[in-house]
């Protein structure tokens, strides 16, 4: 019996010291069925059953820590041949682990060598990375920002990164994830580039593709002045930018003809004009013409014309832009300085003003100069200090200018 029971404390010291390990491992049910099983068997004096019951208990450990380590290993895999970056940092900014790429990426031979630096160094813009910081703390987590980095060679990369804080031993760590985008970003940059030169090219061929109209489409849909094509009866194509223009659709501008459009007060100029062009009578090219919108708005058009062949037939290659704004904004200016004219002509016959360029020639002088000083306005030409007396006051005034 003192066998028994001094059997039975061994296990219970045994159990109390395996539940913490359990627990950690969420192994609760096991836990429980092992620990019932072995005090019934104690109960029932069955010594040599409980032996079988501890190494059932022993398999489970074994299996639970060989999944363990299957699975350190499968994140270590992971960590070691990533494609980004990836690194835990502190919130100071310290280097605590990385994988090689970020090594890589960063420029660093080795990872004891990389530990010494701080993240912050490898930011090309510091503003950037006090933005990037303030949001990290604020939400707890960054998602595919784009940053230009800093790299020990002494190059710019730029990447993606991700980060989120998280808390290691009770204190604040940032996990980060990099990803090299640069060559991604020259390739952006060269197919912009790449279509800046072609819509250039395109803008020059245009006369040559218009017979090509699934090319032509293409073309002037990214344009953004209204051009159609057309005869003084009817629309044979506008594009996208025309029916902003005009607030018609391409298929009410099949059902309008061109004359509608124009003001009235201009429609027998633009017609004659037309009409002369489609003759192949020599016309002005480009000028400036009045055109009624679909909801009733004035609108002026600054328009070219070109003859073409569509359709086997003579038409007329419109291109318009909008101009409206513009004039309204050259008539104020206009409005603006008649103003200021009248006034500076009609000061006071003991006053005059005049006014001249950064290299000091008068370009202007007002009326009532003649009456001060006798001179004609046309007669300032030169130098504004020809006229000057030379004395200290005048010579004073003239480095002030200057």
């Amino acid at each position: 019996m003192t066998k028994l029971f001094e059997i039975q404390r061994i296990i219970n010291i045994l159990l109390q010291g395996i539940i913490i390990y359990l627990l950690m491992n969420n192994l609760h049910n096991a836990f429980r069925v092992i620990k019932n099983d072995i005090e019934k068997l104690i109960e029932k004096n069955a010594i040599d059953k409980i032996g079988e019951k501890l190494s059932f208990f022993e398999n489970i450990l074994n299996r639970n820590s060989s999944n363990e380590n299957t699975k350190e290993d499968y994140f270590r895999i992971l960590f070691e041949n990533s494609l980004s970056g990836i690194g835990l940092i502190n919130a100071e900014g310290e280097i605590i682990d990385c994988n090689p790429e970020l090594l890589r990426m960063l420029g660093s031979q080795d990872l004891e060598g990389f530990r010494k630096q701080n993240i912050k160094e490898f930011y090309a813009d510091k503003t950037e990375r006090k933005k990037i910081a303030e949001e990290l703390y604020k939400t707890g987590i960054i998602s595919n920002k784009k940053v230009q980095i800093k790299t020990n060679l002494n190059n710019i990369i730029v990447a993606n990164v991700n980060a989120r804080l998280v808390e290691l031993n009770k204190q604040a760590c940032i996990i980060i994830n990099l990803l090299d985008i640069t060559d991604q970003e020259l390739a952006a940059k060269e197919l912009e580039e790449f279509h800046n030169e072609l819509e250039e090219r395109v803008n020059k061929r245009t006369k040559a593709l218009i017979q090509s109209e699934e090319k032509f489409r293409k073309l002037t849909d990214i344009i953004p002045a209204g051009i159609s094509i057309l005869n003084t009866s009817r629309y044979f194509y506008v594009n996208k930018a025309w029916c902003e223009i005009t607030g018609y659709s391409e298929v009410e501008s099949k059902e309008i003809s061109p004359i509608d459009i124009i003001h009235p007060e201009m429609r027998e100029l633009v017609i004659s004009r037309a009409t002369a062009r489609l003759n192949g009578e020599n016309t002005p090219s480009r000028y400036d013409i009045k055109l009624v919108a679909k909801d009733k708005q004035e609108i002026w058009v600054d328009i070219s014309f070109t003859l073409i062949e569509f359709d086997g037939q003579n038409c007329i290659l419109a291109v318009m832009a909008d101009i409206t704004e513009l004039l309204k904004t050259q008539k104020a200016l206009k409005q603006s300085q008649e103003k200021y004219k009248s006034i500076i002509e009609n000061l006071r016959h003991e006053f005059f003003f005049y006014r001249y360029n950064k290299k000091g020639n008068i370009e202007y002088v007002s009326p009532s100069v003649e009456i001060v000083l006798g001179y004609e306005p046309k007669q300032y030409v030169s130098h504004y200090t020809y006229f000057l007396t030379k004395n200290l006051i005048n010579k004073l005034a003239i480095e002030k200018t200057e």
